[in-house]
C-alpha cells in the first residue's frame, strides 16, 4: 500500500510540474547598435589618413582599344589639403555597392597615400550620364560615389599640372 501512495504522489508532482508554464524572462537581452557602413572612411579607415596622393590622367580614356588605353597617361602627385579635401568630400557621400564592374572606361585613378604607404585606389569617370562616378574596389567588390561637380572641377585643375 505504502508503494502505492508514494507512486501516486510521484507521478502527481511530476503532472503538477509539466503543467506550470516557464515564467517570460524579466530582462530582456540588449541589442547592440549597429550602424550601416555607407562611407569610404568607414569602409576602408585608412582613408581617413590619407595625406598625399597621385593623380594619374589617361591620355585617351575613351578612344581606342578598350584593353590599352590605360598605357598612355600623365601623372602628378599632390600634398596640398585643396586636392585632397575634394577628394575626401567626394568619399563622403553614401556609396552603392555592387558585385560586378560596370562597363564603363575610367578617365583616370588615384592612387592615396598615408604616411608613405599605400592606402587605396580610385578610379574616376564622366564617360556618360551613367559611368559618372568615382569607385573602389575593395575585397572583391565595387563601391561607387555620385560626386558633385567641384570633383570633376578638380580634377579638371589637375590635370594640365600632370607630366
Amino acid at each position: 500500500m505504502c508503494k502505492r501512495v508514494w507512486a501516486i504522489l510521484v507521478m502527481s508532482i511530476v503532472a503538477a510540474a509539466c503543467q506550470q508554464t516557464a515564467a517570460p524572462p524579466t530582462t530582456t537581452a540588449a541589442v547592440p547598435d549597429v550602424q550601416p557602413i555607407t562611407q569610404a572612411a568607414q569602409l576602408v579607415p585608412a582613408l581617413a589618413s590619407t595625406d598625399s596622393a597621385l593623380f594619374i590622367f589617361y591620355d585617351n580614356p575613351y578612344e581606342g582599344d578598350a584593353e590599352r588605353y590605360t598605357r598612355y597617361y600623365k601623372q602628378v602627385g599632390s600634398r596640398a589639403d585643396s586636392a585632397l579635401q575634394i577628394v575626401k568630400q567626394a568619399l563622403a557621400i553614401p556609396f552603392v555597392m555592387q558585385n560586378s564592374l560596370r562597363s564603363c572606361r575610367s578617365e583616370g585613378k588615384i592612387f592615396c597615400f598615408a604616411a608613405g604607404r599605400p592606402v587605396q585606389t580610385l578610379y574616376f569617370s564622366r564617360q556618360s550620364a551613367a559611368c559618372t562616378h568615382l569607385y573602389l574596389i575593395h575585397e572583391g567588390r565595387y563601391y561607387y560615389w555620385q560626386p558633385g561637380p567641384a570633383f570633376f572641377e578638380a580634377m579638371d585643375a589637375l590635370k594640365p599640372l600632370a607630366r
